[in-house]
């Protein structure tokens, strides 16, 4: 929180535009990020529309946050997913890599999702679901629901059915990837 007075939201230009509901998000939530002035509890306040008291789930998520990637494979099945499926247009897309979060979070569903991959970009309807184990199937409707444009992925109802912290904080992951874009993955705790 270095500079809190610099991205204070009242101060700024787009202000009234933001809260009037004109734009899903803040034109300058990466400026943030980077001034360290949004941590993971406010993304995840903002991107799940909830106020000062979370969910006491999302508080222990909060706790242990130690970053976006579960661990360096992850992070290199994300990348390697990239490189087979990006086109220009969709690089930088928020629910393309919101998706290609989920997709890679563990290697089987990495490897059921791997025809999802093409150069062409992302296929979900070619991934591998026979005998699928029923995580990864949550996990893979979530990436599904995201890069579909379904904003209701997580509602307070779902919250109660995901039982594995680890799909949680997943899911909850991908929803902050969707809204911030790449940007997320620079959330400090």
């Amino acid at each position: 929180m270095k500079h809190k007075i610099s991205t204070d939201c009242r101060l700024c230009t787009d202000y009234r535009a933001c809260r009037k509901g004109s734009k899903d998000i803040c034109p300058w939530d990466r400026e943030r990020i980077e001034a360290e002035d949004m941590s993971y509890r406010n993304a995840i306040q903002e991107t799940l529309n909830l106020g000062e008291k979370l969910d006491p789930r999302l508080e222990k998520l909060v706790s242990s946050f130690t970053g976006m990637w579960k661990d360096e494979a992850h992070s290199l099945r994300m990348k390697t997913a990239r490189e087979m499926t990006s086109t220009s247009a969709e690089i930088d897309d928020p629910p393309y890599n919101a998706a290609l979060y989920l997709l890679t979070s563990s290697y089987n569903l990495f490897a059921r999702a791997i025809d999802c991959f093409q150069h062409d970009g992302l296929h979900l309807d070619r991934a591998r679901l026979c005998h699928i184990w029923y995580r990864d199937y949550a996990i893979y409707l979530a990436a599904w629901n995201i890069y579909h444009g379904e904003r209701q992925v997580l509602t307070e109802r779902a919250l109660k059915h995901v039982t594995n912290d680890t799909d949680l904080a997943f899911i909850v992951n991908a929803l902050i990837i969707a809204r911030l874009g790449p940007a997320a993955f620079d959330l400090k705790r």
